[in-house]
């Protein structure tokens, strides 16, 4: 039972992950499948998730999934009649930056609802200040604050002219919500749709 609670979920993801837009559902890459064993080996969260699923734990993985196709599609119906925000999802590392790109798990997301995804590979300061994006998320360990991630853009004087740093839109992204969501998906989308739209605030 548990194995098709999973299933649900991996298939929902395929869905998300961009088929609408014609590219290979990232979620069924080695790679994202690498990712997410190596999430769950580090992180209890998920044993405990499915461990505190009850006899109808299918019906509850179906109302997950309902909530954030609700989710995605107040988004959708949020970016409609407009310009995609350019949107850099980033992480700093050794004096560059790993970029969570459209083709990530987040910058997936942020694309199904509305969002471009900026980037691929690592950036350096200036290939930022040449993309201006509109908004930063600024991914970070847990040994690092949100005050200290977001800091990281807006201290940066090399930034300074970025719209996201002049505006003070750079918003801070705990790492799992980032790299691997799985049964906290909802969580990422709510935070995209919240820091993109306004919406649940």
């Amino acid at each position: 039972m548990l194995n098709d609670v999973w299933l649900k979920f991996a298939q929902f993801l395929g869905t998300l992950n961009g088929e609408n837009v014609k590219r290979e559902s990232y979620v069924r890459t080695p790679e994202y499948e690498a990712a997410l064993e190596a999430w769950k080996k580090t992180e209890q969260e998920w044993e405990a998730f499915l461990e505190s699923l009850p006899a109808d734990g299918q019906e509850k993985a179906e109302e997950i999934i309902a909530e954030i196709e609700a989710d995605v599609a107040k988004g959708k119906q949020a970016a409609a009649g407009s310009e995609p925000q350019r949107i850099l999802i980033a992480e700093k590392y050794e004096g560059e930056y790993d970029i969570y790109h459209a083709k990530s798990c987040a910058g997936d997301i942020a694309a199904q609802l509305g969002a471009e995804p900026l980037g691929e590979k690592g950036w350096t300061d200036e290939q930022i200040v040449e993309a201006n994006p509109e908004a930063i998320f600024s991914v970070h360990v847990s040994s690092v604050t949100d005050e200290e991630a977001v800091n990281l853009f807006l201290d940066n004087p090399a930034l300074a002219s970025v719209d996201a740093v002049k505006n003070g839109r750079v918003y801070p992204v705990e790492y799992g919500l980032a790299y691997t969501p799985g049964v906290r998906t909802g969580l990422t989308v709510k935070m995209f749709l919240k820091d993109l739209y306004g919406i649940g605030e």
